[in-house]
C-alpha cells in the first residue's frame, strides 16, 4: 500500500493499520471531545490503547465528512467493560480518537 490514503478501505485492512499504529502510544491522539467523554465515562488512555490493539472494527470504515480521513469504530473489552473508540486514520501516521463510549 502506498503512503497516500486509498479510495477504498475494508474493515480487515483498517484493523491491521490500527494495530500497527497503536503499538506506539505516541501515534495515538485523543481529540478534545474524546478527552471530555473519557473523563465522563471513566475510560483511561490505557483502556483506549487496549481496545485499539485488540478490538474489532464494528462500524465503517467510511470517509468522515469534515476531515476527509477514514473513520470507523473499534470495539473491545478493557477492565471487564465493553469500550468503543471512534477513530480516524491521519493516513499512516497517526490515529485520532474522536470519541469513546
Amino acid at each position: 500500500m502506498t503512503d497516500e490514503q486509498p479510495d477504498d478501505l475494508d474493515a480487515h485492512e483498517a484493523r491491521r493499520i490500527v494495530r500497527d499504529l497503536a503499538t506506539n502510544s505516541a501515534r495515538v491522539s485523543v481529540l478534545p471531545h474524546a478527552q471530555k467523554r473519557k473523563r465522563q465515562r471513566r475510560i483511561s488512555f490505557e483502556d483506549i490503547l487496549r481496545v485499539l490493539r485488540g478490538g474489532t472494527v464494528t462500524e465503517g470504515p467510511y470517509i468522515a465528512p469534515k476531515s476527509g480521513w477514514w473513520r470507523f469504530n473499534v470495539t473491545g473489552r478493557s477492565a471487564g467493560d465493553e469500550v468503543t473508540c471512534v477513530v480516524e486514520i491521519e493516513w499512516k501516521t497517526k490515529l485520532l480518537v474522536v470519541t469513546v463510549f
